[in-house]
């Protein structure tokens, strides 16, 4: 029996040296950073093993990046905006009608109309039209008309030209055109107009009924062009009114628009700015 202990001696002596010399290992390598050292000359990287922090902290992984869902924000298309009882195939008509009156409407803006003389007003409920001689600044005159509807509680500037010779369009009311005239023509679709345009036209139209009356009811009998100031897509016309044996100065304004490529001339806001005794 004591032959069996001294033999297991040395087994037991040698395991025990083995423990101590691989914990002695462990501890130089953990003290002198053997994973660094072995990843720089190995290229392994213990610690993607690491499952118990002995080697340092693992890399985080890299988060997941969820893709943006795609943008909802679309920029907002401008809107027709009218006042209150103007439909909108009015409106489409009243566009077509300044466009048909380009010549007309240009000269003014170029400064070549010198005086407008009030021949005649014809009021009606609805309707109005008022006659007049167009004088040039070249010495020239013509004879035209100024036609107005009413739509609402206001009236609205629709065109000015020597003579009426089509009707525009078939509006939610009726064409006013008279019977015998020419077939109207077709308004445009709204997708085709400047309705930022087209809503100004209106919304400073609605702001000029003391003018438009004046012109209606007869109290203005001439109207001088005293010059013409523009700016970015408009023109200001200033004028001067002769209403019997008083004066008052106001002004014209006409703004711009691109149609098929061209710029056109849009009248929008007829203003009496002050009475004058001159």
């Amino acid at each position: 029996m004591a032959e069996t202990q001294n033999r297991r001696s040395p087994v037991v002596l040698a395991v025990l040296l083995f423990v101590v010399a691989a914990m002695a290992l462990g501890a130089a390598f953990f003290l002198f950073d053997g994973a660094a050292i072995l990843k720089d000359y190995t290229g392994i990287d213990l610690s993607a093993f690491d499952w118990f922090g002995l080697f340092g902290t693992a890399p985080d992984p890299e988060p997941i990046v969820r893709p943006a869902p795609p943008s909802t924000d679309v920029a907002a298309e401008p809107r027709l905006l009218l006042p209150e009882g103007v439909s909108q195939s009015y409106a489409l008509r009243v566009w077509q009608e300044q466009i048909d009156s380009q010549a007309n409407i240009v000269k003014l803006v170029n400064g070549e109309i010198g005086e407008l003389r009030i021949q005649k007003s014809d009021p009606g409920p609805y309707t109005g039209k008022v006659g007049l001689t167009v004088v040039l600044t070249d010495g020239s005159s013509a004879q035209g008309e100024l036609y107005m509807s009413k739509r609402g509680k206001n009236w609205y500037f629709e065109q000015i030209s020597a003579t009426r010779q089509a009707k525009v369009g078939e509006d939610d009311d009726a064409a006013l055109g008279a019977e015998g005239e020419d077939p109207a023509t077709p308004l445009p679709a709204v997708e085709d107009v400047d309705v930022a345009v087209l809503s100004t036209i209106f919304l400073e139209q609605a702001k000029s009924q003391d003018v438009f009356a004046d012109y209606l009811e007869g109290r203005i009998d001439r109207v001088v062009v005293r010059g013409v100031e523009r700016g970015p897509g408009t023109a200001t016309i200033r004028v001067r009114m002769h209403m019997g044996g008083a004066t008052a100065d106001g002004q014209i304004v006409a703004v711009s628009a691109d149609v098929g490529g061209e710029p056109m001339w849009f009248l929008a806001r007829f203003a009496k700015l002050t009475d004058t005794d001159q």
